[in-house]
């Protein structure tokens, strides 16, 4: 078919523009048979097979989910108008079926209503379910007739709108309905975009759904926040600095409204602030991402133990102080979802990391016990744990173990594919999930049959610093 010829030919074109380096993946030998990524280089970012992949790519019958597809443009960095495309070519819209609309009957209440605006526009929008939904026209006083506020220059739009409710009375305000990427109209879907309708683009007032991301600054956090962007999602997101502020701008190019809250979570007045910012939205939360944390590289007779203590408040303390509240308010709507990022350390002994690992513990078996907790009181609530191997952001080089195999150069998973792989286990609802490559998930398999000493030896290999074990085998070997 044409349509799946131009998947094709315009998946490759976005393959060969990405080098390498640029995607954050190793360089394998100077000399490449194809320009940009390979197949198999994609597919590793998307966190999908190759196979599976290679069959998408040469434009066979397969339907990739939503999250695939956002995945995979997120591996070959496409902007909003060709993920829009990329949609278009693997779901193309049935056309709508041209209908004309109905008039609904205004009460007179609500007519009185409308006559009290004497200074400005007013209209009302009747609640429609068909896919090919239209504004109701917009009604006039015959005393104060006003311009069709649609007409007016962005500007000039009067912020004030509202709906007919089932009881005919004016409901909660609502912005127009939302275009799908082909350009028609989908039903019970709206997006926030400054000026594009004439609600108010403030939390409380928007249509899309609300989701809190912890430590959204950078990193898998940064990924995450982008997803839930991407996905029609408001935002609240928390960092430490004022990076936050920055990583704000990014999440508001897809149509978020961001609220950045620069919070330190190892403090109890921290929580306190992100939540009290939660609350203030004065709507439902949807989906919360607990993936604030930190390690600290180095013996532990060497490290220090405040700073000890502050990692088990920010890991530990801040994770139950921040849960709490979120799972109660999930419970009392009935619906939403949780997700607590642990780590592959939380399955093994973690020398020279000495504090971190047992923190990621303590996570993992409290996302799986607050999961079982939640089946049994509030069903519509899910918790999910994600688990990642090494990563590529900084966290390692904040931990102080830039001079160890976890340092420069090391090999790691890609932190876009990372969070493509929690985001999407976690719209499954799914208990856990690896985050990382499939040597990764190996490694998470065989964890659960290795022996303590053995898993720690290991990780004591990777994680002490190299000038202490040089000086360790120099001792060594004089003593002999």
């Amino acid at each position: 078919m044409a349509r799946n010829a131009d998947l094709s030919e315009f998946l490759r074109r976005c393959r060969a523009r990405i080098s390498p380096e640029s995607a954050g993946l190793p360089e394998r030998g100077a000399y490449r048979r194809v320009p940009g990524l390979r197949r198999e280089e994609v597919a590793q970012l998307a966190g999908v097979s190759t196979d599976y992949y290679t069959r998408l790519e040469q434009g066979r019958q397969i339907s990739p989910t939503p999250g695939v597809l956002e995945a995979i443009a997120g591996a070959l960095g496409m902007d909003d108008a060709e993920r829009a495309h990329l949609f278009d070519l693997v779901r193309p819209q049935p056309a709508a079926r041209r209908s004309l609309p109905r008039v609904q009957k205004v009460r007179s209440g609500l007519h009185r209503f409308l006559d009290s605006f004497t200074d400005q526009a007013a209209f009302v929008l009747g609640r429609r379910r068909q896919a090919a939904a239209h504004r109701l026209p917009v009604i006039h006083h015959a005393r104060h007739r006003r311009p069709d506020p649609l007409r007016l220059p962005a500007d000039r739009r009067p912020v004030l709108s509202g709906r007919l409710a089932p009881s005919g009375q004016l409901g909660r305000r609502s912005p127009s309905p939302a275009r799908s990427r082909s350009g028609r109209c989908r039903p019970g879907r709206f997006r926030t975009r400054p000026q594009e309708h004439l609600m108010s683009t403030n939390h409380r007032n928007s249509g899309r759904p609300l989701a809190l991301v912890t430590g959204a600054s950078a990193g898998i956090g940064y990924q995450l926040a982008l997803l839930f962007a991407r996905n029609g999602y408001d935002l609240v997101a928390t960092g430490r600095s004022d990076s936050i502020d920055r990583a704000a701008a990014d999440f508001e190019q897809h149509g978020a409204h961001v609220v950045p809250v620069r919070a330190d979570l190892s403090k109890r007045d921290g929580v306190q602030v992100v939540w009290q910012t939660v609350e203030d939205a004065g709507r439902p939360l949807k989906a919360a991402v607990l993936n604030a944390g930190r390690s600290i590289g180095g013996a532990f007779l060497d490290t220090d133990l405040d700073d000890e203590l502050d990692l088990l408040a920010l890991n530990v303390t801040s994770v139950v102080a921040l849960a709490k509240p979120v799972a109660r308010h999930m419970a009392d709507h009935g619906n939403g979802k949780i997700l607590i990022t642990s780590s592959l350390s939380a399955t093994l002994p973690t020398p020279y990391e000495t504090v971190y690992g047992p923190s990621r513990a303590f996570t993992y078996m409290f996302a799986e016990a607050l999961r079982q907790e939640m089946k049994d009181r509030a069903p519509g609530v899910t918790v999910t744990a994600l688990l990642p191997g090494a990563t590529d952001s900084d966290f390692h080089a904040r931990a102080g173990m830039g001079d160890t195999a976890f340092g420069p150069g090391a090999k790691k998973n890609s932190r876009i594919q990372v969070a493509a792989q929690g985001y999407r286990a976690l719209m499954a609802g799914r208990d856990h999930v690896i985050g990382g490559d499939l040597r990764t998930r190996l490694t998470a398999l065989t964890n659960r049959l290795l022996p303590e000493p053995f898993k720690a030896a290991r990780h004591a290999r990777k994680a002490q610093p190299r000038n202490t074990a040089a000086r360790q085998r120099n001792a060594a070997t004089a003593s002999r």
